[in-house]
This record gives structure tokens, sequence and C-alpha cells, in this order.
């Protein structure tokens, strides 16, 4: 899994209802991740809710993912492939959305925030910049 480029809008300090985009690099197959969890930590300054709708956070072209949050722990269970996959295994693109529904507050302070993203033994983290 290689950095995380995390992206927020808008990136006033204080701003509600942001969405929060996350790009990275892993292993997927024939484009798209396997079944299994991300874990994205964001960081301790960002508001989050107790709770994020399934539709509010979508993985890799709009796939949504069953959503625990923990704090600031927030774990997307992706759905496996059904019907015939194929065996295409390769580096590929990920993106993780989370829409303003979701219910992110950016910290209150303008700066660089760290948010991480781990899958099985792999983590990655990258920062975003509030204004």
């Amino acid at each position: 899994m290689s950095g995380v480029v995390a992206s927020v809008s808008p990136s006033r300090a204080g701003a509600h209802r942001v969405t929060l985009r996350l790009a990275l690099r892993t292993y997927v197959q024939c484009g798209r991740l396997r079944g299994g969890s991300l874990v994205v930590t964001l960081p301790a300054a960002m508001g989050a809710p107790a709770a994020i709708g399934r539709t509010a956070v979508t993985v890799s072209n709009g796939h949504p993912a069953s959503v625990v949050v923990s704090h600031h722990r927030v774990t997307l269970a992706l759905e496996p492939p059904r019907g015939i996959v194929c065996d295409s295994m390769g580096p590929g693109a990920v993106t993780i959305d989370f829409a303003p529904a979701a219910g992110l507050s950016n910290p209150r302070a303008a700066g660089r925030y760290r948010v991480t993203v781990a899958r099985k033994a792999e983590t990655a983290s990258g920062v975003f910049a509030v204004r």
C-alpha cells in the first residue's frame, strides 16, 4: 500500500459536513479491492459522529461499505465481489470518499492533519491541510 493522498473540502478550519477524499495504491483484483475491511483513523482534532450511514462512504468508484465508527477510527467492511470475478491481481488505485452526509467536521485550528488507512498488515498515511 502506498502513501495516502488526502484532501478535504471545504478546507476552512471548523467547517462542518466536509467531504474527505483518500486516494492510495494497493493490490486489487480486477480493479477492485477484494472483500475484507479498511480501517481509517481520522485526526483526533477532526469532528466525527458516533455513526455514519452506509451510503455516506464509498470505496473505489462508488461502491458502498458497511461503516462502524469508534471515536476517530472508522472501519469500512467491503462486500466481496459477486458473480464471476477474474483472477487478475495487480497494483491499482483505490479511493475512499466520505460525503458531507458522513457528518465529518474539520479541526478548529488551521494546520496539517494526518489520516491513516490500514488493510490487513498494510498501513499507509497522508496529510491534509486546513486553512
